[in-house]
């Protein structure tokens, strides 16, 4: 039985151990955000990530949506409005976090996440 939601997903994922998401934006916001321009940015407390691979963000993120409706399709299921994709990390790099640390992605004209850590 396939996962009834995020908090199911994430749970049986050996990919992902958490999952942080901020408020839904228009698609629009996404196309104009300027994705690829050095960012998103990543900071660990003080600690700042380098920036993300280029060659890991998509220039277009309806790309990304295209093709996942391509690869849904091709088993006779098909993308909702609502649903998530968890596309994993445009990072060069992962910073580890300790008790009583947040963490901060900025995804610029996107906004910005964040998470504490809890012991």
């Amino acid at each position: 039985r396939p996962p009834s939601g995020l908090e199911e997903l994430v749970a049986g994922c050996i990919l992902h151990h958490a999952t942080v998401l901020g408020d839904v934006r228009p698609a629009s916001t996404a196309a104009d955000s300027g994705l690829g321009r050095e960012w998103p940015r990543l900071r660990v407390g003080e600690r700042k990530a380098d920036a993300p691979r280029e060659d890991l963000v998509p220039a277009d993120p309806g790309e990304v949506v295209a093709f996942v409706a391509r690869y849904l399709d091709a088993f006779g299921e098909r993308l909702a409005a609502g649903d998530l994709i968890l596309a994993g990390s445009y990072m060069a790099q992962a910073l580890p976090i300790g008790p009583g640390e947040e963490a901060v992605a900025d995804y610029g004209a996107l906004g910005s996440v964040s998470v504490r850590a809890v012991a």
